[in-house]
């Protein structure tokens, strides 16, 4: 077995999925950065994508089956008055209608030497912070990669 998160951020990365912070992703609003690391005065809103965790599933004589929990932590930042959990809950939205599918689709069958045979939902989180210059809202979206290796 191969811990294939690696591979599966790669595929991630480079769709260069749009994803905004408008109903639906209707054009408008602000493009959201998924970004693998935090640089010092990066920008808001930002999609900070990870590897969280992987487990063997399924074995069978001819491949092996994993679970790969991949984590999109979604950052907001607004004035102390005016609220972010809408623009959070709309780019968590739009960030999950594009990476969550069922079946075959064409982004994650470019996957060399496994197939992605299903993307779910794990688990969702929202934490809300107020500090002393703004209020930041930020969700932990767990997404599981479920993959048999060829």
């Amino acid at each position: 077995m191969r811990n294939l998160q690696a591979q599966i951020r790669k595929l991630i990365f480079d769709q260069s999925f749009l994803i905004r912070n408008t109903l639906d992703n209707a054009i408008g609003g602000t493009s959201v950065q998924l970004t693998n690391k935090i640089l010092l005065g990066q920008s808001y809103p930002y999609i900070y994508v990870r590897s969280n965790s992987s487990e063997s599933t399924e074995v069978n004589r001819d491949a092996y089956g994993s679970d790969n929990i991949i984590t999109f932590e979604v950052h907001t930042r607004s004035a102390k008055s005016a609220g972010g959990d809408k623009e959070c809950n709309l780019i968590s939205d739009n960030l999950m209608n594009q990476i969550i599918t069922r079946g075959n689709n064409a982004w994650f069958n470019n996957a060399t030497g496994f197939k992605i045979y299903s993307v779910e939902l794990e688990n969702i989180t929202f934490i809300q912070d107020q500090r002393s210059d703004h209020y930041y809202v930020r969700s932990i979206i767990d997404i599981n990669f479920k993959t048999m290796e060829n």
